[in-house]
C-alpha cells in the first residue's frame, strides 16, 4: 500500500511523539465505548517519567489511585516502545500469572495490549506481522526489530533473560516480595514498581518512603475527569480501609487493624 505524504508525515509524527501517537492510533476500552487515548496532562507526566527511567536505566515508584489510566499508559508506551525501538524487550509481572495474562479479561495486562496492537492503523504495524504467530500468550513480538513484550508471574518472574524496563504489577500486594526484587536486579536495571497503599508493612513501603528511588504519585485529584463530588460519592458508599487504600493513598490507613487512624496521626 502506498502512503500519501500526508499520512507519511503522521506516521513520522507517531513515531517522534507518544502523545501524538496515543491519539491519533491508541483505542481503549471503557465499557461499553472504544475510545482514543487522549492524555491529559498528569498522564503526559508520567510518559515523560517512564522515558526518564528508561534512559537513565533506574528504578522508579509508581504510586497511583484505581481507575486514573495509569495501566492503560504503560501498555501504550510499551507499544509504542515496541514499535520504534529495535530491540527493546519490556517484560511484565505481577504477584499471579492470571494478572498478566487471561484472555477474554480485559482487567489482565496482556489483553489490553492484545487489544490496542488489533486497534491500531494497519500502516503502524510491523512489516511482516501476524497476529497469529506474534500476538501470542504473554509474548507480543515485533518480526520487524526483534522487539518484544513478555508476561511472568508468581515467586519466580525475573529468574530468566533480561529486559530493558522490567514493571512490577501491584508490588504492595507481592507475598514474598525480597525474592522477586532478587530475581529481577539481574533481569533489568530500570525496574518500575506500580501499586495502590497496602500500608506501611512491605517492601514496596519501604522503597516508596526511601528517599533513594524516583517516585511517580498519580492521585484522583490529577484527573480532570473526577471532581470533588465525584469523591465525596465514593466516601459516602466505600469502606473506609478500601478508600484509604484504592483512592487516598493512605499508607497508614489502608490495612485493616490500624489502631490509631492515619489523619489523627498527621494533625
Amino acid at each position: 500500500m502506498k502512503l500519501a505524504d500526508r499520512d507519511l508525515a503522521l506516521l513520522g509524527l507517531w513515531r517522534d511523539s507518544f502523545p501524538a501517537f496515543c491519539a491519533g492510533a491508541v483505542k481503549t476500552y471503557d465499557p461499553p465505548r472504544t475510545l482514543p487515548l487522549v492524555l491529559f496532562p498528569r498522564q503526559r507526566e508520567l510518559a515523560a517519567w517512564l522515558d526518564e527511567r528508561a534512559a537513565t536505566r533506574t528504578e522508579g515508584v509508581l504510586e497511583k489511585c484505581r481507575q486514573i489510566g495509569a495501566t492503560w499508559v504503560t501498555c501504550a508506551w510499551a507499544i509504542w516502545r515496541w514499535l520504534y525501538q529495535p530491540g527493546f524487550k519490556l517484560t511484565f509481572g505481577s504477584r499471579k500469572a492470571m494478572f498478566v495474562d487471561t484472555a477474554g479479561n480485559m482487567d489482565s495486562i496482556f489483553e489490553r495490549l492484545r487489544f490496542i496492537v488489533r486497534k491500531l492503523p494497519p500502516p503502524v504495524l510491523p512489516r511482516g506481522f501476524d497476529d497469529a504467530k506474534h500476538l501470542l500468550h504473554m509474548r507480543i513480538l515485533n518480526p520487524a526489530t526483534g522487539a518484544s513484550i513478555t508476561g511472568e508471574g508468581g515467586d519466580e518472574m525475573g529468574r530468566g533473560g533480561r529486559s530493558s524496563v522490567y514493571v512490577v504489577d501491584e508490588a504492595a500486594f507481592l507475598e514474598h516480595p525480597d525474592q522477586v526484587e532478587a530475581a529481577i536486579s539481574q533481569n533489568a536495571d530500570c525496574r518500575i514498581y506500580v501499586s495502590t497503599p497496602n500500608g506501611m508493612g512491605n517492601a514496596f513501603a519501604r522503597k516508596r518512603f526511601s528517599g533513594a528511588v524516583p517516585v511517580f504519585t498519580f492521585r484522583w485529584q490529577d484527573d480532570p475527569r473526577k471532581t470533588q463530588a465525584w469523591y465525596e460519592a465514593k466516601r459516602a458508599s466505600t469502606d473506609p480501609i478500601i478508600l484509604a487504600r484504592e483512592v487516598d493513598l493512605d499508607y497508614s490507613h489502608s490495612v485493616e487493624g490500624t489502631l490509631v487512624p492515619g489523619e489523627w496521626v498527621r494533625a
